[in-house]
């Protein structure tokens, strides 16, 4: 409970700057976010601290292992988001990852996803052609997916089967992930191609001319960027 405490003071003092009823209202959806998350993210296998759950009930459909880090926040604000694994599969999110509106995410082998992390909106991560639900008896046989550290993924962003992002790679929305991105690359088109590789490493706000589209909107997640959060 104090650790939730302290980041709502953290998030008071970095938005000090909003009208007071704004900032209210804010710190009111998180307060009640960390509380349904206890109950939205029940059927996973693992929760880890502070988790937090906008909007509407997700789609959760956990037949294998679903391990959740700490400081997770997913919205479903405008769309529901869905997290799905199959019998034997393993889909694993790190710490203080977001996962915005209208997003699947689906494992039928293995989907990991670093800690750090902002998948933004209507954004599918599956390692089959086909994701959860669907169930073709004819399927190919599932590729799993790496996504590294401090990731950003703008919204509509597909990863296929077999990707393998780097650690604080940006994929610019509506691209098409197959393959590898190396780390600290920025990555765009269908399929995603490397733009450039940054100079260093960053963290917050990813660089200019990314064209994320990664945030989420009011009632969602507190945040002090447009993904970052609380």
């Amino acid at each position: 409970m104090a650790a939730i405490v302290d980041r709502l003071i953290q998030a008071v003092q970095r938005h000090r700057e909003l009208p007071p009823s704004e900032l209210a209202r804010k710190i009111r959806d998180n307060v009640k976010a960390l509380l349904l998350a206890r109950l939205r993210l029940r059927s996973c296998t693992t929760v880890g601290a502070r988790a937090r759950a906008f909007g509407r009930r997700p789609d959760i459909r956990n037949e294998g292992t679903l391990r959740i880090g700490e400081d997770f926040a997913m919205s479903s604000v405008f769309g529901t988001v869905q997290l799905a694994t199959a019998k034997h599969a393993v889909l694993e999110i790190g710490n203080d990852v977001t996962i915005n509106y209208g997003t699947s995410v689906s494992a039928r082998a293995r989907v990991r996803i670093g800690d750090g992390s902002k998948i933004g909106p209507y954004c599918v991560i599956a390692d089959s052609e086909l994701p959860l639900p669907l169930d073709p008896p004819d399927a190919d046989a599932p590729m799993p997916i790496e996504i590294g550290r401090n990731v950003w993924l703008g919204g509509r962003v597909t990863v296929l089967p077999g990707a393998c992002i780097g650690d604080g790679a940006v994929i610019s929305a509506g691209s098409v992930v197959a393959g590898v991105i190396p780390a600290n690359a920025i990555a765009s088109g269908v399929p995603a191609r490397v733009l450039r590789i940054a100079a260093a490493h960053y963290s917050g706000t990813p660089p200019s001319g990314a064209r994320l589209r990664a945030a989420s909107s009011g009632g969602g997640v507190l945040p002090s960027d447009s993904a970052n959060t609380t």
